[in-house]
Order: C-alpha cells, then structure tokens, then sequence
C-alpha cells in the first residue's frame, strides 16, 4: 500500500484572487480545477516539487474566514527570500516582515506576507550546504533558480497539535515519515512529516510553555508576537479545511487509521471512478483519503 498527502486544503473568499496570489506571487502552477456540488476548487504545486494547496470557494458561503487557532504559517520554500518578498509587495501584497536572518540550528533568511484572505507566508531560504536544505524541505530550491529567476516551491504547512506522540502516530499510520522532531526546551516540539517528493510536509507543533520575550535574528518582538504561536487549544476556525491523501488501496489506509483509535467520519464509498473515506486525528484535523477505481 502507498499514499501521499497529496495538498492541504485551504477555504477562501475569491478563489480568482487567492489563484492569482499563489500563481504570480508564489510561483505555483495550477494543477486541476473542479467543481462540486459544495464548492470550486483550484489546486496548485511547483513544478520543481513540494506540496500541493487546494484552494475551496464554498458555495453560498461569503463569510469572512475566521483564522481559528490551528494552522499556523505555511512554509514557501525559496532560493530568494528577499526577492520573492519584493515581489509579493510589489503586487500589492501585505508588507508583513521585511527579509531577516535566523542563524544557528536552521540557518535561513525569513520574509513574511500575506495571502488575500490572511493566511501567513513564511518565504524561507535555506543557508549553508545543501544536506541541511534538503532535510528541512524536499529539493533544494537554489539549485533550480537560473539566472534572474525565483525558484520557490510549497514547503511545509504548519498546524498546532495538543499532543505530539498520538499526532505522530496518526500521520505515520497515513503513510507518512518523520524527517525532523526537535524540541525547543520547554517551550515547543516540532516534528515534521512528509511522503515524497510531491507531497506536502506537515508540521506539527505542541506548544508547551511560554516563550521567552526577547526579539530573534533581526525581528522586534513586536512582530514577533504577530507570528510566533502562542499555545491554546486547537481550534480549526473556518479556513484550514483540511488535508487530501492519495492513496491505491483506501479502505486498508481506512482501516490502518481507525485501528489506532481515530474518528471514522465516512467510511470509505465509491463515487465514479473514486473512492474516499474520511478520518480525524485526534485533535479534529479532517483527512480525506482517495483512491482513482
């Protein structure tokens, strides 16, 4: 049995200006487009690798989206951070934090911007050799950039869990591998999860305690609280709408996943030339499971 966790899926409020944002801003190709009976949808990868984001206009639904406390940042893998930054702005694109290093353990360069409806881009270029850049991503973003181009790719999606071990086991029973977990003293865990090449990285993150006050590699410790979570209770809000694993056998991934003790939400039925099925984790995150029949 294989798998892949194939995009996240994001609600949105214009699907033609949160398309546009990911394909001129970030550099994202669109991928599909479908409609179903609830809602639009647009789903876009770079063509260098990385993950997927699915973008859903639900119909009938022009509420604005209500950020909840779940995801937290979405990670644009790039090889010019300031560059891609400068882009973004220039498009018209919110100035959320100007390019700052982070030396040490991770090595890189941070920009901040904002997708229309309020999701937080984290546009990080990985420093140093090109093992570390790998490791903490899924190609090496600098070795595809030629000339004056921007290479980026959709890097890791960052969502708070309540408890790390039970958030590890049920990704892993979807098929994911631990790349990295790594815990910040007493304050945060991380441990990020992917499939392959062309699958997203989930990062999870157990917030624990409080974190210092104090400003880290060149940002004020104004906009550091605008960025740098905060723990609570994880609530999913009205625009994280879930993830989407593709798989070849979804009634065994089904049942792999409900054997450890997590919510079946539709038990895996056939529709055409598909099959879904639909879990929880333990904290409420929806995965729909499909299968091409």
């Amino acid at each position: 049995m294989s798998s892949v966790i194939e995009s996240y899926v994001l609600r949105v409020t214009d699907l033609d200006e949160a398309t546009k944002f990911w394909r001129d801003a970030i550099g994202a190709e669109v991928v599909s487009r479908s409609e179903t009976a609830t809602a639009t949808e647009v789903t876009l990868r770079s063509p260098i690798g990385g993950g997927g984001v699915t973008l859903s206009r639900l119909h009938g639904d022009d509420s604005p989206i209500e950020m909840g406390h779940s995801i937290f940042r979405q990670y644009m893998n790039t090889s010019d951070s300031a560059g891609l930054y400068k882009l973004a702005v220039s498009l018209g694109y919110e100035a959320t934090h100007d390019p700052f290093d982070v030396p040490g353990r991770v090595n890189v360069v941070k920009s901040y911007t904002r997708q229309p409806d309020g999701y937080l881009m984290d546009l990080c270029e990985f420093q140093g050799d090109p093992g570390k850049r790998i490791l903490h991503g899924q190609v090496d973003a600098k070795e595809h950039a030629s000339g004056n181009e921007i290479a980026t790719y959709i890097g890791p999606t960052a969502i708070y869990v309540t408890d790390m071990n039970k958030a590890v086991d049920f990704w892993t029973r979807l098929g994911g591998t631990v790349m990295d977990r790594v815990e910040m003293g007493d304050y945060m865990e991380i441990t990020q999860i992917r499939g392959d090449t062309y699958g997203v990285v989930v990062q999870l993150m157990e917030i624990k305690g409080q974190r210092e006050g104090r400003s880290r590699g060149g940002e004020s410790p104004a906009r550091t609280a605008a960025v740098m979570p905060a723990a609570g209770t994880v609530d999913l809000g009205t625009g994280l709408l879930g993830f989407r694993v593709v798989t070849d056998d979804c009634r065994a991934l089904h049942d792999t996943v409900v054997a450890g003790g997590y919510e079946s939400s539709q038990a895996p039925i056939e529709d055409g030339n598909r099959m879904t099925a639909n879990v929880l984790d333990s904290d409420g995150y929806p995965v729909e499971i499909r299968q091409s029949i």
